[in-house]
């Protein structure tokens, strides 16, 4: 279970921030998406971003394990993992189901 934990962490840690939420949804919609694409996607809904700020979130999602990418010559085009994020999903409905079987009352009623 701590493994559990430590994955479902390090996953939440790179869904907490909102450019990264927004990019997933961006690549669960549209599919496989080039890095130029996203930049005119998130210029669209008026984010302002530089294509190595919009790297480093995008790193940050890969090494979650939450997007894949592909390179072909100077264009890299990203992914989402849907059975990554239906993972973590899962992961946590079962954590909390856990946590509802095992809590106890603090106080005899």
């Amino acid at each position: 279970m701590a493994e559990n934990l430590a994955t479902q962490s390090r996953v939440a840690a790179a869904m907490g921030d909102g450019t990264r939420l927004r990019l997933l949804k961006i690549l669960w919609n549209r599919g496989e998406t080039c890095v130029c694409e996203l930049v005119e996607e998130l210029r669209g809904q008026n984010v302002r971003m530089t294509q190595s700020n919009l790297s480093f979130h995008l790193n940050t999602l890969k090494h979650a394990g939450l997007v894949a990418d592909r390179k072909i010559g100077k264009w890299v085009f990203y992914t989402v993992s849907h059975e990554a994020v239906d993972a973590f999903l899962d992961g946590m409905r079962q954590l909390f189901r856990l946590e509802e079987k095992s809590a106890a009352p603090c106080c005899d009623s």
